[in-house]
């Protein structure tokens, strides 16, 4: 008598896919070149008569990287699902399972096809570019599988993700997390002796002090400023001669000196990427009648804004999301920020803080918006309204001789809360991601690149 079997008719395959390992940041981005898949399907509940299958074992699962050719075999038990990792970009993967019971096993699934393929060209594999046109994350990034460039802004799809630029948005551009003048977008620890006019900072890739040696630039009246005045992903050495209303950068990108009147004496330095264009523009404050006067880099037009007034503190940021910097103050008095957002051209008023407390914005959950936050020199304590939770954070860091210096020290795309401590050149930061890190950087006559308040 022929034995009996279990029946074909298991394994309406799903197939879930999921990225094995992929880092995620703002302005650096790994692109997933491994994958998990999760293979799912139905048991089977008779077997060849029609009769009811009591004695189902387990099931088998079959993988190659040719039809009909399975070259891994992995056995998973009852469970009707099973992950599959290490699979890797530029294959096709073939699945088909069976199965067992003491009746007998089933012949072997239809087959089901999974393709990691890179159909374009772009660094992107094909299942991650899903075609929505809105970007999520490096697994989701709304792009088109058979274009290479979704935006047709000249650069690939691939680049824009890794750099944290929108790969379906042609006026994108990459923006440099603060204080990374190495290019790898994690914030470098770096701190400036104005009498000497010195620039020392560790490279975060490899922890030794960059240009092997001190960096002179400036003079002992000059005093540093923060930014990415050409535009190539990296912060540049720049200082400004208020004196003289003049700005001197050394830019990352071509070694060449800019040099661009733009300021007086009385005019405070206030660089930020007020036109998301991806480069810092040179811009001014003047406290006597809160006028900021800024030089877009994009086309050079030069824009005037009243906002603000002589006790109010000007903390330009990107409090909206939109890709541009907002002006913006904080009065100390009253504890009050007021924002010009440039998503709307409305005006937002948060009451956050007090007298003793001092600005810190930064972008705290990675959401791409700079959150309001205030620091207490004498507690130490950090108080951050999370913009993408609308909730507050309040964390205890640092003492009343520590200066707060937020930044992205671990690259995940947050910033993270630190201070540095002058007297002692030891800087203390808290990483998003979980931890502590402690480093010697500095001595009593420097100051940290990193100061949130200029």
């Amino acid at each position: 008598m022929a034995s009996k079997s279990i029946q074909r008719g298991l394994l309406a395959f799903v197939l879930l896919v999921a990225p094995l390992t992929y880092s995620q940041a703002r302005t650096t981005q790994a692109l997933a070149t491994t994958a998990t898949v999760r293979v799912a399907w139905d048991a089977p509940t008779a077997d060849t008569d029609g009769l009811q299958l009591s004695s189902l074992s387990g099931f088998r699962l079959y993988m190659g990287t040719s039809s009909q050719v399975y070259t891994q075999l992995v056995y998973v038990g009852t469970d009707t699902t099973a992950a599959i990792s290490g699979l890797t970009l530029g294959h096709v993967y073939y699945f088909a399972a069976q199965a067992c019971s003491s009746q007998g096993d089933s012949q072997l699934s239809a087959e089901l096809k999974w393709s990691f393929l890179d159909s374009d060209g772009d660094g992107i594999a094909d299942p991650y570019e899903t075609g929505t046109g809105i970007y999520v994350s490096p697994t989701d990034t709304g792009t088109n599988p058979n274009d290479i460039d979704s935006d047709n802004d000249n650069r690939s799809d691939g680049a824009e993700v890794k750099a944290g630029s929108n790969p379906n948005n042609l006026r994108s551009k990459t923006r440099a997390t603060v204080g990374d003048y190495d290019g790898d977008g994690v914030s470098d620890i770096g701190v400036y002796l104005q009498r000497a006019a010195a620039w020392y900072i560790e490279s975060s890739a490899n922890h030794n002090l960059m240009n092997d040696g001190p960096m002179v630039w400036g003079w002992d009246k000059t005093r540093d400023v923060k930014g990415d005045f050409d535009g190539d992903g990296k912060f540049d050495i720049a200082c400004y001669a208020q004196e003289l209303g003049t700005w001197y950068v050394l830019g990352s990108g071509s070694g060449t000196m800019i040099e661009q009147a733009f300021g007086w004496s009385a005019a405070q330095a206030v660089p930020a990427d007020f036109d998301g264009d991806g480069t810092t523009d040179f811009a001014v404050y003047h406290p006597d009648d809160g006028g900021w006067y800024v030089l877009n880099s994009g086309d050079q037009s030069v824009q005037v804004i009243n906002w603000g007034w002589a006790s109010a503190l000007p903390v330009p940021a990107d409090y909206d999301g939109d890709g541009k910097d907002d002006i913006a103050v904080y009065h100390p008095d009253a504890g009050a920020w007021y924002i010009r957002q440039t998503s709307d051209d409305q005006m937002r008023t948060e009451q956050w803080g007090w007298s003793e407390a001092m600005p810190v914005p930064a972008d705290y959950d990675g959401d791409g918006q700079a959150d309001i936050a205030v620091h207490h020199p004498g507690s130490g304590n950090w108080f951050i309204h999370l913009s993408g939770s609308n909730v507050m954070k309040s964390v205890q860091w640092g003492w009343s001789e520590t200066m707060p210096v937020p930044g992205d020290y671990d690259g995940d795309g947050a910033a993270d809360i630190g201070v540095y401590h002058q007297a002692s050149g030891a800087w203390y930061v808290q990483p998003s991601a979980g931890g502590y890190r402690q480093e010697q950087w500095g001595w009593q006559e420097t100051i940290s690149l990193l100061r949130a308040v200029h």
